[in-house]
């Protein structure tokens, strides 16, 4: 069981030990590996189902998204860097929704995947650029929609459904974002509690401590104040 657990630890961290980055970026990057390997593991699935089926292009389309999200995955096994395969998530998600929304998917089921997206998005990026990539992925949406309306493309659902759909998106959206402020302010509250220090609102000895870790090459000086403890009492 302990090796499983190693050999899980080390795929999902892309071989990266505790000690070789900050604890948050560790973290970051094993989320990022198992959105990724869910990802993967979903394309793989409902590409050969797709294929099956008969539907090629969006067999096609979710397996090219499949090589790219591996390719993501050695990337990140090389560099380190989760930038690029988070970028490569968020448009892949892009393009996967925008083919399911045209083609319908599995019995017209396509719809149904509009709504994983802001989850997705706060949970890589933040609040900001999460919600900018939202905007991206709405304008994209609001593009198919425009073309379906100037009879360009066809799509299998009527206006009321895609209304809807929308309008459902706007609520789910709603939510995530409040919930990502609230989680945000929440960890800078803890974060501060634990390496700020409350008298001066400087940086304290544990957050001294944590960039000593994260930092590999450093150089530390040390100023001594004759007589500071007076002037501390004091304070």
């Amino acid at each position: 069981m302990s090796t499983l657990k190693k050999a899980w630890d080390n795929l999902v961290s892309a071989g990266l030990k505790r000690g070789d980055v900050s604890t948050e970026s560790y973290q970051r990057i094993k989320s990022i590996s198992i959105y990724n390997l869910a990802g993967m593991l979903m394309l793989l699935g409902h590409g050969i189902y797709n294929f099956i089926l008969g539907n090629s292009v969006t067999g096609i389309v979710e397996s090219s998204l499949l090589l790219i999200l591996l390719a993501s995955m050695v990337h990140l096994r090389f560099t380190g860097k989760i930038g690029f395969l988070s970028i490569v998530l968020l448009c892949g998600g892009i393009v996967l929704v925008g083919t399911l929304l045209v083609t319908g998917g599995v019995d017209k089921t396509g719809i149904l995947w509009i709504y994983f997206y802001p989850l997705i998005a706060f949970s890589l990026k933040g609040k900001r650029s999460g919600f900018l990539w939202i905007l991206a992925y709405l304008l994209s949406l609001s593009v198919i929609v425009l073309l379906r309306s100037l009879k360009v493309i066809e799509i299998p659902y009527s206006f009321t459904m895609i209304r809807q759909a929308l309008f459902s998106f706007l609520v789910i959206f709603l939510f995530a974002y409040l919930y990502e402020d609230i989680k945000e302010k929440n960890e800078k509250r803890i974060k501060d509690l634990v390496f700020v220090d409350s008298l001066t609102g400087l940086p304290n000895r544990y957050s001294l401590l944590k960039d000593i870790k994260s930092i590999r090459k450093f150089q530390l000086l040390l100023i001594d104040i004759d007589d500071f403890k007076t002037i501390n009492n004091y304070v």
